[in-house]
């Protein structure tokens, strides 16, 4: 506990600050960092007096801000208690400060416009590790936009961010077209079982003995025997669809019984579950649900193939099938993620050192991966026929 704490005469300070109870020489002195303070309560009281009245005293306190040993106040950028107020004053007051700006960025208390500020005017270190967090990205949008306009991105980072941002929403799309065929299906399969219902009821009805009928239908008896024909000439698209029907209830089972399990149930099923569970696992939006699938020990080689070509996957799935050492020494798993335009641009970097030449050329041509992978593969084939053409000459 500090000394503040433990009964030092400057204890006060905040809550009279907080109550207007000090006069403007007071808050001077303050803000100037004239009084003996904690480096945590100095910095509050700083980020209060930022805002005081009087402007000498607001630019004192900026002022003092701005010239804290880069020690203490990067230990208050570290600190989760820290105020987040006080995290966007230190990111304005110094931008330029990368060791500082870099402890702020990596601190999850940080408010997403102090990020977004930051990733805006930021230098190119601190953007390098901004445009790493990508679940910060998804849930505040600005942020990429902020660092797409900040002159200090790195072209490579700009192309990586405006990939994410077009997989993001192809993504998200595929997600939204996934779900309006599932919604389709069923209907269409609710519908089919309710005709074949109807149908069975009719059926059931007309072909009621003759028997069963009451004094007053016996008129009718001569045609009673007509419906017992009709059972026995069922036609055969009838049949078909009973059959349809029962075969269709075992994927409306599946789908429904895994829409109704929680996360750790799913998470259970990925990992042990059969094929068909697998599938339809691994396309879920959850993290841990999709990566439970893609590493269960349940998979094999030709599943992963696959799933290495799906298009409409989150992207931890690609890159974990792209980090296993085992996989990757399969020829057709590495191509098939060259190939996905969906493949993190990171793991196909790393993978297509590995491809053989024509593996390249055929990459070079291929219109449908990111324009990175092309024309990384196209420089590769050209280096490599320079590297021919020198050996030749010696």
């Amino acid at each position: 506990m500090s000394e503040v704490n433990q009964g030092s005469p400057f204890d006060h300070i905040i809550t009279d600050i907080e109550d207007n109870k000090l006069d403007l020489e007071q808050r001077m002195v303050i803000a100037k960092g004239f009084l003996p303070l904690e480096p945590e309560v100095l910095a509050s009281a700083l980020l209060l007096l930022t805002n005081d009245p009087d402007r000498e005293i607001s630019k004192s306190a900026r002022d003092t801000i701005l010239e804290m040993p880069v020690s203490i106040v990067k230990n208050l950028a570290l600190n989760r208690n820290t105020s987040p107020k006080l995290f966007h004053i230190l990111a304005q007051l110094r931008i330029a400060d990368t060791d500082l700006l870099e402890a702020i960025v990596l601190n999850p208390s940080v408010e997403n416009h102090t990020l977004e500020y930051i990733a805006r005017h930021g230098p190119t270190k601190v953007i390098e590790i901004l445009a790493g967090n990508q679940e910060r990205m998804l849930s505040y949008k600005p942020i990429i936009k902020a660092i797409l306009q900040n002159t200090n991105t790195p072209s490579y980072i700009q192309i990586r961010l405006e990939m994410f941002e077009r997989e993001f929403a192809e993504q998200k799309e595929a997600k939204l077209e996934e779900e309006r065929r599932y919604q389709a299906e069923l209907d269409r399969r609710t519908a089919l079982k309710e005709q074949a219902a109807q149908k069975k009821e009719a059926t059931r009805v007309t072909s009621q003995p003759a028997s069963q009928t009451t004094v007053a239908e016996k008129p009718q008896a001569k045609t009673s025997a007509r419906p017992t024909t009709t059972k026995t000439q069922e036609p055969e698209e009838e049949i078909e669809l009973m059959e349809e029907e029962e075969l269709s209830e075992g994927t409306i089972t599946t789908s429904q019984r895994i829409a109704e399990m929680n996360v750790g149930d799913r998470i259970k099923l990925a990992k042990f579950g059969t094929r068909e569970e697998r599938m339809l696992l691994i396309r879920e939006t959850n993290k841990l649900v999709a990566l439970a699938a893609v590493t269960s020990p349940k998979m094999t080689e030709d599943e992963v193939e696959q799933v290495a070509r799906m298009k409409n996957l989150i992207d931890d799935v690609l890159r974990e099938i792209g980090k296993n050492r085992e996989y990757m020494k399969s020829p057709s798993i590495r191509r098939a993620l060259l190939e996905n335009p969906r493949t993190p641009i990171g793991i196909s970097l790393d993978l297509i050192k590995h491809v053989t030449e024509r593996e390249l050329g055929d990459l070079a041509k291929n219109r449908n991966i990111p324009e990175t992978i092309r024309t990384t593969a196209l420089r590769m084939v050209k280096q490599r026929m320079q590297r021919k053409e020198t050996k030749g000459k010696h």
